[in-house]
């Protein structure tokens, strides 16, 4: 149960989320990925993101202010605000941008940021999902997807990891989102 994320990640960064839920539902989806690292200086989120070809890193500079349980940036590529929400408690750090944050959660392209408290952010979009019913018989797995043929396979979880392989195809290793 609970959500996964795929290790192996496509172009620009994309990765496979799949959640199982209690009662055999889940939701696979493809999510858009940034994991990079952040600073907060003068009102300036200041985003260090590797390049994928060179390693050399480069920063990004985000206008960013906290109020609240509401976060609220400024994005580089439009100049709109965009608020994102508190999801969970704040941190007991004293770090304001700390913690867990979505932005709409019910809608088609939910967003969720994690700040960990020693400067790491993951950043995750959704682009695309699909739900259905699941059912575990010993290490098979049947994925069930809505309007769509049974996907069979076997699963193992081994040293934090998910291992999913379908009948025909390469294992895939997830790690908990």
């Amino acid at each position: 149960m609970g959500a996964w994320i795929s290790v192996v990640r496509g172009q620009g960064g994309v990765a496979t989320v799949v959640e199982f839920k209690p009662g055999g539902s889940f939701v696979s989806a493809y999510d858009k990925v940034l994991e990079c690292g952040y600073r907060m200086e003068s009102g300036q989120l200041i985003l260090t993101v590797a390049d994928p070809k060179t390693g050399q890193p480069s920063s990004e500079l985000v206008q960013t202010r906290v109020e609240g349980d509401r976060l609220v940036f400024t994005a580089p590529w439009d100049g709109a605000e965009y608020e994102m929400q508190r999801a969970g408690a704040a941190p007991s750090s004293g770090d304001a941008l700390a913690g867990e944050w979505v932005s709409g959660a019910g809608g088609e392209h939910p967003a969720f940021a994690v700040f960990s408290t020693d400067g790491k952010l993951s950043f995750r979009t959704r682009l695309k999902s699909a739900s259905g019913t699941y059912q575990v018989a010993g290490d098979s797995l049947t994925l069930n997807f809505q309007g769509a043929p049974p996907q069979k396979g076997t699963f193992k979880i081994e040293g934090g990891s998910l291992i999913m392989t379908p009948e025909k195809g390469a294992p895939q290793i997830f790690k908990r989102a």
